[in-house]
């Protein structure tokens, strides 16, 4: 998958004076920025998980993406409490 494209979609689901608010600082535009970097450089045993796991489901028209929070925990805490307060 290197070289290709990740896309992703802004719902609006999430209300941007309330998520400021709440986490002064960070931005959706920042949170969106290093989940994806989660998802493109996270390697487990030298394998892209989330990078693949997303391919792979795309391809079969599966447009989710089912993440360990214990990975992106390890990953970036404050990035955590965002996705739980704002899922």
């Amino acid at each position: 998958m290197d070289g290709e494209q990740i896309y992703v979609s802004d719902q609006h689901l999430v209300n941007q004076a309330d998520y400021a608010q709440n986490f002064q600082g960070s931005s959706l535009d920042d949170a969106e920025n290093k989940f994806m970097h989660f998802v493109r450089e996270t390697q487990i045993q030298n394998t892209f998980i989330y990078r693949n796991q997303l391919q792979n489901n795309a391809q079969r028209g599966l447009y989710s993406l089912k993440v360990e929070m214990e990975h992106l925990q390890g990953f970036d805490d404050d990035l955590v409490k965002m996705f739980r307060s704002n899922p």
